[in-house]
């Protein structure tokens, strides 16, 4: 009886960087981009919004989507999730949920109301 070594399996998480150094997108460890999480930054650098995974790899469902909205503090104000056909729509998403955060003269969060 001989027994046959098990072949090597080899998963890999690739990362690309905006030209300013901010991650763009992260993919992997499944081969293609269907497990891509993209992220999209406004001109000051700040993360404005996050792209999930494609759910059912070119199937019908949408990507999922996080967008912020940010005040002079960097401070979310409003937190939007909802779909988009591709990541590159990210600012055309189909608004599923909607947070609206407040905060006091202090940067201290002072209220959340959830609309759907």
């Amino acid at each position: 009886m001989s027994v046959k070594p098990a072949a090597a399996h080899t998963a890999s998480v690739t990362s690309t960087y905006t030209p300013q150094g901010d991650v763009a997108a992260i993919d992997g460890p499944l081969p293609g981009t269907a497990d891509a999480t993209y992220s999209f930054y406004d001109p000051t650098r700040r993360l404005v919004a996050t792209v999930g995974p494609d759910p059912d790899a070119a199937g019908a469902l949408l990507y999922r989507v996080t967008r912020l909205t940010l005040d002079g503090d960097g401070n979310a104000t409003i937190v939007e999730q909802g779909g988009v056909s591709t990541p590159a729509n990210w600012n055309l998403l189909s608004i599923l949920r909607r947070t609206i955060t407040a905060y006091d003269s202090f940067g201290r969060k002072t209220r959340d109301d959830v609309v759907n």
